[in-house]
């Protein structure tokens, strides 16, 4: 069989680091479990903060973390996600209320009371915030959060 030659095509390269789009918030937000506090998502925040949010990564009791909330019994289903909340069509952070539609891969029947502990970048403050709700089958939560901050999902039995 005969075939025709082909030319060689150079194959485009992706373009580089600093010349790509920078990544947009996409909903619904993926709770995921990552190792350490990822030193952009912890810009600025205390080192009293960022070590309460390592400890949440690394596994600590809840109750040991130092969040200054009684959360004894509670366990962490996720680790922590920062999230930054803005106004439609612009860069500039938006206070107030928003409801967010979060994936919890990990959600399942029988975990008992689920909420969201969210340290909020305004107040300084960390604080338990109920889900508007829970749908395990879709492994969805819905969370109104007051503003810009860092959350991870939680549950006691």
């Amino acid at each position: 069989m005969d075939h025709p030659q082909r030319q060689a095509q150079e194959i485009p390269q992706p373009p580089r680091r600093e010349d790509r789009p920078q990544p947009r918030l996409r909903f619904p937000l993926k709770a995921e479990q990552p190792a350490r506090a990822a030193e952009s998502a912890v810009s600025g925040l205390p080192e009293t903060v960022v070590s309460t949010i390592n400890a949440i990564n690394t596994g600590t009791g809840l109750a040991e973390a130092g969040t200054g909330l009684d959360l004894s019994g509670y366990n962490a289903l996720v680790g922590t996600t920062a999230v930054m909340t803005y106004q439609a069509g612009t860069r500039v952070e938006k206070t107030g209320a928003t409801n967010m539609p979060v994936y919890v891969p990990n959600l399942v029947e029988g975990l008992g009371t689920v909420q969201v502990l969210f340290y909020n970048n305004m107040t300084s403050k960390w604080e338990l915030i109920t889900p508007t709700s829970v749908d395990v089958a879709k492994k969805m939560i819905h969370v109104t959060i007051p503003n810009s901050g860092t959350f991870s999902v939680i549950y006691k039995r």
